[in-house]
């Protein structure tokens, strides 16, 4: 307790003073009278304050003694701990002084002991002993260190085993780099205690060894059981069987399990490289110079290796030291057996996991060598006592160095895995071949070279040489024979081999068969491929003019007129004499040499031929993007700031390339004229994919002109070749160019301008002309020469340019004949399918919103039609594009139920439908509980364009994308139109994840070739540019569309299709018409009539009336529902949103439904690899086997697909032809579905199911059913 704590104590304990209760009385008395005091009051308050200090004072009193209870309580409490303390205190100084005493004791023993020797611990005093084992403890703590460090390293190790038995790849990886971190700061350790203790760290560097050695063994294991498990997968397609055709993991699942072991190991390549093993070896070896080989590829020679030794290091036959060109050919036609499975589908896998610096044939034949080489030095010894059989070896090893060398084979001598940024340096010099194991060696090569002398002037015996029996007897020398088939080889083999060469590159480049499909190999491709060509060539063209040269020769010339003189004299010359002369003769026109000069003069001609063909096709083929530039859409830009198109940086390098290597391979002659082959075919190639396929405006054509005048040309000029005579062979583009180029007006600014005053509308008036002729010195000749063209275009060609430019089809009926339009706009009104226009978005329910409860679009369209579940996006990665392309976008929208576990309905819409007509059906889909998903394709809305060819294929992932962002496993699919196309792909590449419950086809498309639509047929005629800008064309061709078709004579459902499309477009509600002598404005009262009001006019709930009162009226099977959800104009200003974002997709959407285009396909129903159909067959059997491949995969996998479909019987689109034709197909001849699943609405056409009730209500209904059955 603190002192005032006790202070206080003790003033409380003393006795009461009576002069302070006075006084306080007093003060109490004072403060509680009242002022002024009235006498007579004053008893009262007396009494009243007496008795209160009287009910005070007992409270006190009873406070008191409560007070003095506890104080005595405390006060005996507190003795007692003081108590407790003392006895305490009194203890611990006895055990403290207890304790003083023993260690003084132990300290007095301790000292006089320290000297003394116990007899009982060998003779050791007790310091010694201490010392003793203190350096136990250290030696046992570090071995607890050695021992912790070697279970950890193998818990990491048991970590990676245990990951790869139960096939978790990545983990193990993981383990593995853990285990070689761990070994590293061990390492690390052992370096700095080498470094303070240079004679104490030998535990650490044994210990950095024996994890070394753990971690060898480790890596060993992983090697072994993916080398394993690629040669599993690998045998499981049939290998070591050449592979004739390429790999393709979408077609056999096997193929894509063989590429992911193979990148298996090369991610396991990766992760040695860049994680090192450190420290010394367990099993050190002196380190090669020589790069270690690619894992990945040794478990595909391991059985080869198998077999190699089964047959040349066993018993045998093939195993004979005489025949050493046994295993040598067996090794080259390994290579060429596989040569196309390794520079295509394993360099492919190489060059896409970072390893393009590795060739993967000359890899492989790395890894066929070892055994060759060990098997010579293991027969060397023995082939020294035999030197015939040693100068064979060595001449079919030369041999077969000669053969790799022109092969191409290097061997690697850069390390598997390069540094990021770092080029492999290739050693300089020629291969020293598998020759140098015996030539090295200054013995060996001796005792060869011996034997070689010896043998070549060694005589033939009589046994070895059949002499000719009218010969003089002599027999010559080896070496003699051996000149004399040299010279055989001169007129005949060396002849063979230029052929077989020319032959072998034509079959690859340019034949049908697997590996040439006009494709290049590695070996034919690009500059290389020319290469190969000019040594061929050049080699026939000199051996042409030496076979010349010699057939003038004095001495051959005498030889011949000898030959002719002595062959027409009967008997003398003798019957071999007589045969080899009339051979000369019958084969000669006057040398000896005529016949090998033809040879050989034939095949440089043929060289000649192939060396333009490749040139020209290579550089064509490096022009694909340049074809498929959007030439239209080039800005305008002043002449001085136009630059080269980017497109033709890679094209022009290959041509400069290409050209190079002649100039320095052939005389000025020769490759002028090759130059001129190939700038013609270039020229062509560029008019028919180019000029005559796009359309173009004056602005871009002159990009072109531009684009040949300093691209091509220029490119000319840097490959080396003279500036005379330069332009010959473009004459064909540059004029092309030149008509497409033509000013829409004169030029104002005066000096020379190419053609001069000749203007795009002057020279169509003379194109177009009947009357103008293209005889030499007319109109058109004198025309083209003006315009610096002279005869490279016919006057049909010059048409076909002139219509490549807008303004022919605005200015002149001749420019654009009437069936092209009618088909264009055939194309337009049928295809754009806006499944809910006009009377589509009128409705009926059968519980209609109360009168005082607009729907929300009534409400707020502009918000609605902006709520962000119209707007979604999402991004995905299409399996065609590389790991470092940009992800793609798709748009979509997300309508119906807010539920997630609604049932869902996936929508895919015809050509031109947009994410926006989602607005449409969302109000009815809410009011039936099922969610409704739809996306925008490619180029449409917010989703990025992708090429023609991949436009099926990137739809498709961009729908699973969409399903995987919504976590959507189970759905219905509802298709509309061409929707068809991408919903049968869907199905038949459906993950096994994901479960579709019914599909429901809104007026499926039926090709014209099926249906026999007279208008898509029309609309197949269209140019292919004129179909892809389909969306740019649309708006000025709606104001004429629906007259022509009239004027045509076309069916009514095509006008209404064509009206209700782009006329109405959207939910007004049809105006009544005016009773007989009413005005048009007026009810005849003088008030105006609300029923003449245009329905965007009037108030929310007057429209929805309206529309009420006029559905009504409606037969059954043609009310509506969308007018219940969707004010009038909703739909016009959402297409105005959709026109905002682009239409480029209703014209690639048009070229896939006509199959027009490169790679306009469908991905489903085509033939099979190498089928010989023409077109026509193929797309007739389109839908059967599209369908029947649906229904064997339904079958296969036991799935369900409840199916059905919903036409209008006025559907000019798919006419009765093509739904009998579809009918039969699904409900009698496959069995699909149900024939009373089959609808057909009456008064409607193509884009009218979707809007009508009596279509809409049965489709949800059914929807909700499979769903809640599933």
């Amino acid at each position: 307790m603190s002192a005032a704590g006790l202070t206080r104590l003790a003033a409380l304990q003393t006795a009461p003073s009576l002069e302070t209760a006075r006084n306080d009385a007093r003060s109490q008395l004072s403060s509680s009278l009242p002022t002024p005091l009235v006498p007579s009051q004053l008893g009262e308050h007396l009494a009243r304050l007496l008795e209160q200090q009287r009910t005070q004072a007992t409270r006190l009193e009873g406070e008191l003694a409560v007070s003095r209870e506890k104080g005595d309580q405390l006060l005996s409490e507190a003795r007692d701990r003081v108590k407790q303390v003392r006895e305490r205190t009194e203890r611990l100084k006895v055990g403290h002084a207890e304790t003083d005493q023993g260690l003084r004791a132990a300290r007095d023993k301790l000292v006089s002991d320290l000297e003394a020797k116990d007899e009982g611990a060998d003779g050791l005093t007790l310091r010694e002993r201490l010392v003793v084992l203190s350096q136990r403890r250290k030696e046992l703590e570090a071995a607890k260190k050695w021992f912790g460090a070697i279970v950890k390293a193998e818990d990491l190790g048991m970590t990676v085993l245990r990951s790869l038995d139960t096939g978790s790849l990545p983990q193990a990886f993981r383990a593995y780099v853990s285990l070689v971190e761990y070994i590293k700061t061990v390492h690390q350790a052992s370096e700095s205690t080498k470094a303070a203790m240079p004679n104490g760290a030998a535990g650490m560097v044994a210990l950095t060894s024996h994890l070394v050695g753990m971690a060898n063994s480790v890596w060993n294991s992983l090697v072994r059981v993916l080398s394993s498990r690629l040669l599993s997968k690998l045998e499981s397609l049939g290998w070591p069987q050449p592979f004739a055709e390429p790999l393709d993991p979408y077609e056999d699942p096997r193929v894509a399990e063989f590429q992911t072991a193979f990148v298996d190991l090369l991610t396991l390549e990766h992760l040695q490289a860049n994680n090192p093993i450190p420290g010394p070896s367990k099993r050190a070896v002196p380190a090669s110079s020589k790069p270690k080989p690619l894992l990945a590829l040794g478990p595909l020679v391991h059985p080869l290796l198998l077999r190699f030794k089964w047959h040349f290091e066993g018993d045998r036959g093939t195993n004979r030291i005489d025949k050493p060109e046994y295993p040598l050919s067996h090794v080259l036609n390994l290579l060429t057996a596989h040569e196309r499975f390794l520079s295509e589908d394993i360099q492919f896998l190489l060059d896409s996991n970072g390893f393009d610096h590795i060739d993967a044939v000359n890899e492989f034949t790395s890894l066929l060598l070892p055994p060759l080489a060990s098997r010579l030095r293991h027969h060397l010894p023995q082939l020294l006592t035999m030197p015939p059989i040693l100068a064979h070896t060595v001449y079919q090893v030369v041999e077969f160095d000669q053969q790799l060398r022109s092969r191409g084979y290097r061997p690697r001598t850069w390390p598997t895995v390069l540094p990021e940024g770092e080029e492999p340096e290739e050693e300089e010099g020629e291969w020293e071949g598998l020759s140098e194991t015996i030539l090295a060696r200054q013995e060996w090569f001796e005792r060869w070279l011996d034997g070689e002398r010896e043998y070549a002037w060694h005589i033939v015996s009589e046994e070895d040489y059949d002499a000719d029996a009218r010969g003089s007897g002599t027999r010559p020398t080896n070496s003699a024979l051996r000149v004399k088939e040299l010279a055989e080889q001169l007129a005949g083999s060396y002849a063979a081999r230029i052929t077989s060469s020319l032959d072998a590159f034509e079959s690859l480049s340019f034949g049908i068969l697997p590996g040439a499909l006009g494709q290049t190999t590695a070996a034919t491709a690009g500059v290389g491929g020319v290469v190969r060509l000019v040594r061929a060539g050049v080699s026939a063209r000199w051996m042409s003019e030496k076979c010349a040269e010699w057939g003038e020769d004095a001495f051959f010339l005498t030889l011949y007129d000898y030959l002719s003189s002595s062959a027409s004299t009967p008997g003398k010359l003798d019957r071999g004499l007589q045969d080899a002369a009339d051979d000369v003769l019958d084969n000669s026109e006057g040398t000896v040499f005529d016949r090998e000069h033809k040879v050989f003069e034939n095949l440089a001609d043929r060289s000649e031929e192939l060396i333009v063909r490749h040139c020209a096709r290579e550089v064509s083929n490096e022009l694909k993007p340049y074809y498929s530039k959007r030439w239209e859409e080039v800005a305008e830009e002043d002449a001085t700031d136009r630059s080269l198109s980017p497109e033709l940086i890679a094209p022009l390098s290959l041509l400069s390339s290409l050209l190079s290597t002649l100039v320095q391979s052939f005389p000025p002659a020769t490759r002028t004229t090759l130059y001129r082959r190939i700038a013609g075919l270039v020229s062509q190639s560029l008019y028919d994919r180019l000029l005559v396929s796009h359309g173009w405006t004056e602005s871009s054509a002159q990009q072109l002109q531009y684009d040949l005048e300093n691209g091509f040309l220029v490119a000319v000029k840097e490959a080396g070749l003279p500036q005379r005579g330069i332009m010959r062979g473009w004459e064909v583009a540059r004029g092309g160019a030149t008509v497409l180029a033509l000013p829409s007006q004169a030029s104002q600014q005066g000096g020379y301008v190419p053609g001069g005053d000749w203007t795009f509308s002057r020279v169509m008036q003379v194109a177009f002309d009947d009357s103008v002729t293209e005889e030499e010195g007319g109109k058109f000749a004198e025309m083209m020469d003006d315009l610096g063209v002279g005869e490279a275009l016919t006057k049909s060609e010059v048409q076909s340019l002139l219509r490549r430019r807008p303004e022919c089809w605005s200015r002149s009926s001749a420019c654009r004949p009437s069936w092209p339009l009618v088909a264009l706009v055939a194309l337009l009104s049928l295809f754009c399918s806006r499944p809910l226009h006009s009377s589509a978005f009128a409705g009926h329910l059968g519980k209609p919103p109360a009168q005082d409860a607009l729907p929300p679009a009534y409400r707020d369209p502009e918000g609605y039609l902006n709520d962000p579940r119209f707007h979604r996006t999402t991004t995905y990665r299409p399996s065609y594009s590389s790991s470092s392309s940009p992800p793609h976008t798709v748009s979509f929208a997300v309508a119906g139920s807010p539920s997630a576990d609604a049932p869902t309905v996936v929508w895919l819409n015809g050509m031109g439908g947009h994410r926006l007509a989602a607005v449409l059906l969302d109000g009815l889909f809410a009011t039936k509980g099922v969610r409704l998903v739809t996306l925008d394709r490619p180029s449409g809305g917010k989703s990025t364009p992708v090429p023609l060819a991949d436009r099926v294929q990137a739809s498709h992932e961009a729908f699973l994308a969409i399903l995987a962002e919504l976590d959507i496993k189970r759905f219905s699919i509802l298709s509309h139109s061409n929707g068809l196309i991408y919903t049968l792909f869907t199905l038949l590449n459906l993950p096994s994840d994901l479960t579709v419950l019914s599909w429901t086809l809104s007026s499926p498309y039926v090709p014209p070739w099926l249906s026999g639509s007279q208008l898509l047929s029309l609309a197949r005629w269209v140019p292919s540019p004129l179909t892809s800008r389909l969306g740019t064309l649309l708006g000025g061709l709606q104001k004429v569309a629906e007259p022509v078709m009239r004027s045509a004579g076309w069916s009514s459902g095509v006008v209404k299709d064509w009206s209700s499309a782009f006329v109405s477009m959207g939910t007004s509600v049809p105006s009544e018409p005016a009773a007989a002598g009413q005005a048009p404005n007026g009810n005849g009262t003088g008030e105006v009539d609300e029923s003449q009001i245009e329905p965007e006019l009037l108030p929310p709930p007057k429209q929805l009336a309206g529309f009420r009162r006029l559905n009504a009226r409606r037969p059954p099977h043609k009310k509506l529902f969308g007018g219940e959800f969707i004010p009038p104009g909703m739909f016009n200003e959402g297409m105005k949103m959709a026109v905002s974002e682009g239409l480029d997709a209703m014209g690639l959407e048009a070229m896939v439904c006509l199959r027009q285009g490169d790679g306009a396909r469908w991905g489903w129903g085509e033939p099979e690899e190498g089928a010989s159909e023409v077109r026509e067959e193929v797309e007739a059997k389109l839908y059967e086997r599209g369908f029947a491949a649906l229904k064997a995969q339904l079958t296969k996998t036991g799935r369900q697909v409840e199916m059905s479909v919903w036409y209008g019987e006025d559907d000019a689109l798919v006419p009765a032809k093509g739904r009998v034709y579809l009918r039969g197909l699904l409900v009698d001849s496959l069995g699909m579905m149900e024939a009373d699943r089959w609808k057909e609405i009456e008064d409607a056409g193509h884009d009218h199911t979707l809007g009508l009730s009596c279509v809409m209500e049965p489709l949800l209904d059914d929807v909700v059913r499979v769903h809640q059955r599933a």
